[in-house]
């Protein structure tokens, strides 16, 4: 009886420090080791065991923590090889985790896909969403948008090669893509310029146009980092070449929507 408690003692610590459970039957044996957090539970003649209040909370980061690296390492893979060319056993491995684990996070392979998508375009969102309240200055706003989206594609460069596949290739998603996620936030920019256009501060510019321009510089040139960096011969994500290019767009269009006295 000692050797089978100390046996199940010492599953309970490894499955605890995995943030795993393991379950055992009637009988006392062992039918599964999952690890996902969730408390560890020993059912059968065994006592439930419970973790402190400071373990689950570390529990709790760690599943952040791996649900966070499987995007990471998701929005690459995905970016590289497409949605169809890559299998969730891929990304698992990369990630360093089990497929369970990234089942357990997002279900299904499609679902992470989307989270991928969703998570990004949301960022996005907030980036194109101007302050609320009355008195926005609209020339502000456009250069920070124009900042905060470089470094944001600066950031997650995969990214916009994942929606352009997507795109180019009309996959599985793109329709989708189109009308849940992109759309959404160029209605957001084309509002903006057209509200900007009433209050007399932007000069009568085709806002969609504008918002389409906008959009197709700055992914273009993140799309196309190495043609940029063979023919110019630096680093094109160095600090300071992204701090020129910023004052370049923003000079840009700024001078395109600047309402001239």
């Amino acid at each position: 009886m000692e050797d089978f408690l100390g046996s199940v003692e010492e599953m309970i610590k490894k499955a605890m420090k995995s943030g795993g459970w393991i379950h055992f039957d009637g009988g006392g044996r062992k039918q599964l080791l999952a690890p996902y957090p969730v408390d560890c539970a020993v059912e059968g003649p065994i006592r439930r065991k419970r973790r402190s209040v400071l373990g689950s909370a570390r529990a709790q980061t760690r599943g952040t923590d791996a649900r966070r690296g499987i995007l990471r390492v998701a929005e690459e893979i995905f970016a590289r090889k497409g949605y169809g060319a890559t299998s969730a056993r891929e990304i698992a491995k990369t990630a360093g985790v089990t497929k369970g684990l990234l089942f357990y996070h997002f279900q299904t392979k499609e679902r992470l896909y989307l989270t991928v998508i969703d998570n990004m375009v949301k960022e996005l969102s907030r980036l194109a969403t101007p302050p609320s309240g009355e008195g926005i200055d609209h020339m502000a706003h456009v250069r920070r948008f124009i900042e905060g989206w470089t470094d944001f594609l600066v950031e997650h460069r995969d990214f916009q090669k994942l929606i352009t596949r997507e795109l180019m290739e009309e996959g599985k998603f793109h329709k989708k893509i189109i009308d849940e996620y992109l759309k959404p936030v160029y209605e957001i920019g084309i509002s903006f310029i057209r509200e900007g256009i009433e209050a007399g501060v932007f000069r009568p510019v085709d806002p969609a146009t504008v918002v389409q321009m906008l959009s197709s510089t700055n992914s273009m040139y993140f799309i196309s980092l190495p043609l940029h960096e063979r023919i110019l011969g630096e680093d094109p994500i160095a600090p300071a070449v992204l701090a020129r290019r910023k004052e370049e767009l923003c000079a840009h269009f700024l001078r395109i929507l600047q309402k001239t006295p």
